[in-house]
Formats: C-alpha cells, structure tokens, sequence
C-alpha cells in the first residue's frame, strides 16, 4: 500500500484508514502511505488521526513528528494540554487516599483511580513530535514540563533533530534556569543531540563543537561530554 502510494489514492487511503473493521496494521500502512505522498490533503488527515485512538492515533502523531509540519503544533499543544488536565485529576484522586479508608471507601477509590488515569503512551509520543517540528521553542518550553514523560518525549526529540546552534541555546539556558527539571532535562536534551551528531556530523560540526567546547570545557558534566563528540567526530573524519 505505501509502495504504491500517489495523491490520486488519498480517498482510497483515507476509507482503509478510518475504516475499524480492519487490522491495525492495515489502517497504520494507510496513514505511512498518507506521509510519503506528503500533500496538504494527505497531512490533514494525519493531523486529524492524531485524535483517534491510540493504536493509530500515536502512529498519526509520529509520522507528523517526522515530517516535521509546523501547522500540526497547535493541534498537537492541545492533545497535551487535554492529558495534562487528566494527569491533574488524576494525581488529586491519588493523593486523596488516607489510612483510615473503609474497605469499600478504599476499593471506591482504587476503581476512580484506575478509571482516571490517562491512555500511556500519549504525553511521550505528542511531546517527541512536537520537538521534532519545533525543536527552537516548543521543544524547550516542554523541558519544563510537570509530567515527566512529557520531558522525556521532548529531550528525545530535539536529540533527533538538535544541531550545534541548538546546543549552544540549550546551554545558555540551563544556566540561566535555578528549576531543577528544566535543568534535568535540557542536559538530557544535550546529550542525545551529541550524540545524534557523533552519527550526523561532517567537518562543520566538528569546528562549531570545538568553538562551543572552548565555553563550556570548565563546566562541569558538559566540558566532558562535548569533548567526547569532538574525539568522536575526529575519529570519524579522519
């Protein structure tokens, strides 16, 4: 199906993927055929199935990601914003147990708990893509974000994507920053795009890393790491 794939087989891509009498796998290859043809009909649709459930509605979200189609954020901010809301409501019902629950008071409360906890999977997949797209912004405000998998998703993906110019952003503004999350999570986010680069760079790399590395080498924990890239891009472009 994704071999064959034009934009004049968006309608018939779009029936098999909206279609819930077949497999997964069929309505996934759908919406991977929806990304190759890359048209603004073929997006609508992959932005649109980032509403579904999440055994499509993550793969939708993913393949945006990749494609990195900036008119998807919103859409994709909103989703986040609606799981936050439930992450909200969850942890209030969590931390509403006591010691001195009934038996039933404590069943009543382990079922609201488990009803309310969010689909997983959603928060790290929706905050990956939309790193991907905006790595600049976005992807950085989520650094700071208070779920956890929402962090991971958005180190993640700027790691994907990231380059030196990023790099150097991330840096100025972890030591600006006195949050401990943000902190956390802006090193983890360096660290995977140097490692992205230790892959992907060439000669121009290797000359922005050693101008960077002459700013951070007394700092402790990334002096270190940025000089591990640059040994590793030598090797490479011997």
């Amino acid at each position: 199906m994704a071999q064959i794939a034009s934009p004049d087989s968006i309608p018939a891509l779009q029936k098999a993927f909206v279609n819930t009498e077949v497999s997964i796998v069929v309505r996934r290859t759908a919406l991977t055929a929806l990304q190759k043809i890359g048209t603004e009909d073929a997006i609508n649709i992959l932005t649109e199935a980032c509403k579904e459930d999440p055994a499509v509605g993550i793969q939708a979200c993913k393949l945006l990601g990749e494609l990195g189609y900036k008119k998807a954020v919103p859409l994709l901010s909103k989703g986040l914003a609606a799981l936050g809301r439930q992450y909200r409501k969850w942890r209030t019902i969590r931390d509403s147990e006591r010691e001195d629950f009934s038996e039933e008071e404590a069943e009543a409360w382990r079922i609201e708990l488990v009803e309310a906890r969010p689909q997983p999977g959603w928060t790290f997949e929706l905050a990956h893509a939309m790193a991907r797209i905006d790595p600049e912004k976005t992807a950085v405000e989520l650094l700071s974000h208070d779920i956890a998998d929402v962090r991971y998703g958005a180190w993640m993906g700027m790691g994907s994507v990231g380059n030196v110019k990023l790099l150097k952003e991330l840096h100025r503004k972890l030591v600006g920053s006195s949050d401990p999350l943000f902190r956390y999570a802006a090193y983890r986010a360096m660290d995977e795009i140097l490692i992205h680069l230790e892959t992907t760079g060439g000669s121009q790399e290797l000359i922005e890393l050693k101008n960077f590395y002459r700013q951070v080498q007394d700092h402790e924990g990334i002096g270190d790491r940025v000089e591990w890239t640059i040994k590793q891009l030598e090797w490479a472009n011997l």
